[in-house]
């Protein structure tokens, strides 16, 4: 089933960028917030509650910092998909297209 946030990583692998997803995903749920407040909390989640599961030796590191960017992109997507759903009329007029554009619908049809 195809995700609007199925965010493909440029410089992550899709195997390691999916746990981290799933990571992300578990920890937003297992602390009970929404997706809207963990953006506001991406650094500490990530830093704090993510990125230790991997270590710290050279190569991790460098692991980490190539995917991160990619799950940061998925996590506004998910803030982004949250608020929509909770506004009927705004996801009536919104389409989230990957490649950093949010599209109106009026346009789509121009």
């Amino acid at each position: 089933m195809s995700d609007v946030c199925d965010i493909k990583p440029r410089f992550c692998s899709e195997k390691i960028f999916t746990m981290i997803k799933q990571l992300y995903d578990d920890y937003v749920r297992n602390n009970g917030l929404s997706f809207r407040l963990a953006i506001e909390r991406f650094e500490d989640i990530t830093e704090g509650g993510i990125r230790l599961r991997f270590g710290t030796d050279r190569s991790t590191d460098q692991m980490w910092r190539s995917c991160k960017g990619s799950l940061y992109e998925y996590a506004v997507c998910r803030a982004l998909n949250e608020i929509l759903l909770d506004d009927p009329l705004l996801l009536q007029q919104i389409n989230i297209i990957h490649g950093s554009k949010l599209v109106f619908n009026s346009d789509l049809r121009d």
